[in-house]
C-alpha cells in the first residue's frame, strides 16, 4: 500500500511550525508482519543526522540507529553499570545490543579494550564515527547478532582476549 501524503510538504509543514524539527525521514517497510522498521529511510527535509550529547560524550546518529533518548535516565543507567562493572586497566568489556555504543565509549576510559557488538550495520557505522568525535581508540565494533558473536559463529571472530567484564554497548572499523 503507497501513502497518499505528499511527503515534502509535510516535511515543510513540519519543521515549519516546529521550528525544534531538524529532520524529516519517510522509513519504508515493505514487508509484512510485525517489524516496525523497513530498510529504506529517504531523507525529506533537513541533515542526513542528527548531533546529541549525553555523559560529556557527542553522538551523530543516523536514523534507523539506536540511541537513548531519555538523557536523565540515560545519564543514570550509564553511571551506574560503569559502577557495577568496574573495569580494570587491563580488562575486556564486551558490549551486547551496543547501539551507537554510548555505554561502552563510558567504559572504554576504564578498560584495555571494549567490543561492541550491534546488529544494525548503521549503528556500528555512527558508532565509529562517534568513537572518532570523542577520541576513543579502544573501543572495537562488530557488526553481527549477539548470539552469533557470542557463539563464535562470526565468519571474521576478531574479538582477541578473553572479556572479563560483560555488558549490554563498541573500533574504529566494522567487522563483516
Amino acid at each position: 500500500m503507497r501513502c497518499s501524503v505528499d511527503g515534502a510538504a509535510l516535511a515543510a509543514e513540519l519543521t515549519r511550525r516546529v521550528p525544534s524539527v531538524k529532520s524529516v525521514f519517510l522509513n519504508v517497510n515493505p514487508r509484512p508482519g510485525n517489524v516496525v522498521l523497513g530498510p529504506e529511510w529517504i531523507r525529506l527535509a533537513g541533515r542526513p543526522y542528527l548531533e546529541d550529547t549525553l555523559c560529556g560524550l557527542k553522538f551523530r546518529l543516523s536514523p534507523g540507529g539506536f540511541f537513548q533518548v531519555n538523557h536523565a535516565q540515560a545519564t543514570k543507567l550509564y553511571s551506574k553499570a560503569v559502577e557495577f562493572a568496574a573495569p580494570e586497566a587491563g580488562d575486556n568489556v564486551l558490549e551486547l545490543y551496543a547501539g551507537v555504543g554510548a555505554m561502552g565509549m563510558m567504559l572504554a576510559s576504564r578498560a584495555a579494550r571494549v567490543w561492541a557488538v550491534e546488529e544494525s550495520v548503521q549503528a556500528v557505522r555512527d558508532g565509529i564515527e562517534c568513537a572518532g568525535l570523542n577520541g576513543v581508540a579502544n573501543i572495537r565494533f562488530l557488526a553481527a547478532r549477539c548470539e552469533d558473536a557470542l557463539a563464535g559463529r562470526h565468519p571474521r571472530q576478531e574479538m582477541e582476549g578473553k572479556p572479563l567484564v560483560v555488558r549490554q554497548g563498541s573500533e574504529h572499523q566494522i567487522l563483516t
